[in-house]
């Protein structure tokens, strides 16, 4: 056999492909892919924020029932409990530092009504800083004001 006669060329490497390359199967895969995160994202905070809603209403039950507690710890303790709801359903940076009058309006703001920024909702901010307690009554309807808060927020 004569070398020259063969018709042997040198070896061509594949191109490099890009992403368009890639078959349409791949990325609707891809597409379901990201919806299923964007969806499972979605209902584990709806999930988790049911959960907390439905744990402080009946923590707020129980705060309601018990007798035993004295004025000032009821207001101390439902203080809390809104404070601890705001942190797990807002950002902690938004609601951990706030205090005062500033607290209250952030609350309103987040029931998207003026509840607690109104005689009752003074109870919040001053009454550990009292020597009175206040009466059942305002307690009683301080905390039906955090009941139809907490509806507000589910």
């Amino acid at each position: 056999m004569n070398p020259l006669a063969l018709s042997l060329r040198d070896i061509h490497l594949p191109e490099k492909t890009g992403l368009e390359s890639f078959a349409i199967g791949w990325w609707i895969l891809l597409f379901f892919m990201v919806v299923f995160l964007f969806f499972c994202t979605w209902i584990y905070k709806k999930i988790t924020q049911k959960t907390a809603l439905k744990i402080a209403k009946n923590c707020l039950d129980q705060l309601k029932k018990d007798k035993q507690i004295s004025s000032h710890q009821k207001i101390k303790e439902l203080s809390s409990l809104i404070r601890q709801i705001t942190i797990s359903e807002n950002s902690r940076i938004d609601s951990a530092s706030l205090t005062g009058e500033i607290w209250l309006e952030y609350l309103d703001s987040l029931g998207n009504k003026k509840i607690f920024n109104s005689a009752l909702g003074q109870l919040l901010i001053y009454t550990p800083y009292q020597k009175e307690a206040p009466s059942n009554t305002e307690i009683n309807q301080l905390i039906l004001l955090t009941e139809e808060w907490l509806n507000a927020q589910s």
